[in-house]
């Protein structure tokens, strides 16, 4: 993948790491996003729907949600809540102490690849 286009780091009474990667035909558009949340994160999703696409699958030794639906995520810190509507395929996993959110247009298979490959 190389070296993302942009970090950013965001303090919701613990930090969220974001990486993203820019569709190289049109830079103002996301093309994949990594975020790493540390465990003092407080966040949720919320599907619109009762028959949403969810599926549980593996990242290495560790379980992992795939979703494919438009969902709303929710971070909160204090009395703030920041909301924020994913449009992409979202791959979700903990790795110790972390937890991984990858958002990409890409099939769970790439993703999975994705991944694995972090350390």
């Amino acid at each position: 993948m190389g070296a993302p286009d942009h970090i950013y780091a965001e303090d919701f009474g613990g930090i969220v790491v974001t990486l993203a990667w820019v569709k190289a035909d049109d830079p103002a558009q996301v093309d994949l996003a990594l975020q790493i949340l540390d465990n003092q994160i407080v966040a949720t999703k919320l599907y619109p729907y009762e028959d949403s696409n969810q599926q549980l699958t593996r990242v290495g030794s560790h379980g992992a949600v795939w979703l494919t639906d438009v969902h709303e995520i929710y971070f909160f810190k204090s009395n703030e809540r920041v909301t924020r509507i994913v449009d992409k395929n979202v791959l979700i996993w903990q790795m110790g102490r972390l937890t991984y959110r990858l958002e990409t247009d890409l099939s769970l298979d790439e993703a999975l690849k994705i991944a694995e490959s972090i350390r």
